[in-house]
């Protein structure tokens, strides 16, 4: 389910809505395991440990794609839209994962190794403004973001780009893939370059430097490569479908039932057409499409996280318990479904509910601790139970997740007084203060002793 979180969905800093762009974080589970399950293997031939590489999803219709701060690549929803094919989106990621094992960037990897991710997307926002004709506003925008050096952001040399598109081609070869997509995406920006006029060009171009020469001697090697005719697996077809389908849905919802007809019967233009219908508060239409989904492939997790979703929006948080439940039994291992069902069973309030909530949220955490809207939910379930210092412990985690270092330090020690000593809980609230003030929070620490 596509979500724009309360803490990390918000336009970051204190950017206007005109100078973003319309760039937020976005977490759905769909989509951030499609681009895992098309990243793995490349991962594996460049020797990188697939669990530390952090994927995030930009809401933006630009064709983009870029890593930072170390191990994390950030995909544009207008990447994956505009996408023909899965191998497209497997080569930008090759390619982008050449630039992290050839260490590029280096300037700027020191500083946003230690930045939030929420600064790097600021970043984000003042690049798109520069490249959108910005100027002042988006230079302003990124001096703004923890004094990171913005403009190296677009310092991708020819030879760096060189080197990742040999590295990326190297991955695709490992992998038994066609560079062909790469080569695709490259032209289909290229086209973009040569219609529109400078300064409302895709910031991938700005940031990822294109010519004619590099795509020749891309495509001489790639041609020569055994897998040159290598095919997407009908699998990975299917996932980009469903993708494009939810994106489009959820976004654009007049323009999906334009694009998703009424009498196509494939999956995924009734995919998009409950999410239409959905966002247009269509309630019982969209959840007639999604029963019948549901018919035809009972196991799948996704299909019951929308119905849930749908349910609960429409004020019936009791009959949306059911389908997430089921999601979460089909696909136990994914925190956002376990977060999404956490915030359901807390509608009602009831201490039983907030005590499966938390055992949800705590599920969560051991595959994804660093999302502030879990903590938050947390927070509120103990609260619900009685435990306050909990409740302060993990309401000092959101704090601290979102940047807001004094109020995870007040919050911390007072957890500490109400907290076991000696216990994991105990020390964790002990380290969210030494963490917060060696941030520059500029208190003195307690003694604990």
């Amino acid at each position: 389910m596509l979500r724009w979180p309360a803490l990390l969905a918000v336009l970051l800093w204190s950017v206007t809505p005109a100078q973003a762009q319309g760039q937020y974080l976005i977490r759905d589970a769909e989509i951030e395991a499609m681009i895992r399950d098309f990243a793995t293997p490349i991962w594996k031939a460049a020797h990188l440990d697939a669990d530390h590489v952090e994927v995030h999803i930009v809401q933006d219709k630009s064709l983009n794609a870029f890593v930072a701060g170390g191990q994390r690549i950030f995909v544009n929803t207008g990447t994956i839209t505009a996408a023909d094919t899965p191998n497209q989106v497997i080569g930008v990621l090759a390619h982008e994962t050449g630039h992290i094992t050839g260490g590029h960037l280096a300037r700027t990897q020191d500083a946003l190794s230690d930045a939030s991710t929420l600064a790097i997307v600021s970043m984000l926002v003042g690049v798109a403004a520069l490249a959108a004709g910005g100027g002042d506003a988006g230079a302003a925008i990124m001096m703004s973001s923890s004094e990171l050096a913005g403009r190296n952001f677009l310092a991708y040399s020819r030879t760096q780009e060189s080197s990742a598109d040999q590295a990326g081609l190297g991955f695709l070869n490992a992998t038994h893939q066609s560079a062909k997509g790469l080569i695709q995406f490259f032209q289909k920006l290229q086209t973009q370059q040569n219609l529109l006029v400078e300064g409302r060009v895709d910031p991938y171009i700005q940031s990822h430097p294109l010519t004619p020469d590099r795509i020749a001697a891309l495509q001489t090697n790639a041609q020569a490569s055994p897998y040159w005719n290598a095919k997407d697996t009908p699998e990975n077809i299917e996932k980009l479908k469903r993708a494009k389908a939810k994106i489009t849905g959820y976004m654009e919802p007049k323009r999906a039932l334009q694009i998703y007809k009424e009498d196509d019967p494939s999956l995924e233009a009734r995919y998009a057409r409950a999410f239409a219908l959905y966002r247009q508060s269509l309630t019982d239409d969209a959840l007639k499409l999604i029963d019948g989904l549901i018919d035809e492939r009972p196991k799948d997790p996704y299909f019951y996280e929308l119905k849930g979703q749908i349910l609960f929006e429409a004020g019936q948080a009791d009959a949306a318990k059911a389908p997430l439940s089921k999601a979460v039994s089909n696909l136990p291992n994914e925190p956002l479904l376990r977060i999404l069902y956490a915030q359901i069973l807390l509608a009602d309030s009831g201490e039983q509910d907030a005590e499966a909530a938390i055992r949800n949220l705590k599920a969560a955490a051991l595959v994804d601790k660093d999302d502030p809207d879990l903590w938050h939910l947390m927070a509120q379930a103990y609260h619900i139970t009685g435990n306050e210092p909990m409740a302060d412990l993990s309401t000092a985690e959101q704090y601290l997740l979102t940047g807001q270092a004094p109020q995870a330090v007040h919050l911390a020690n007072r957890a500490l007084r109400g907290l076991e000593r000696d216990t994991p809980s105990w020390w964790r609230a002990n380290d969210i203060v030494y963490i917060a003030e060696s941030n520059g929070v500029g208190q003195k620490r307690r003694d604990r002793r």
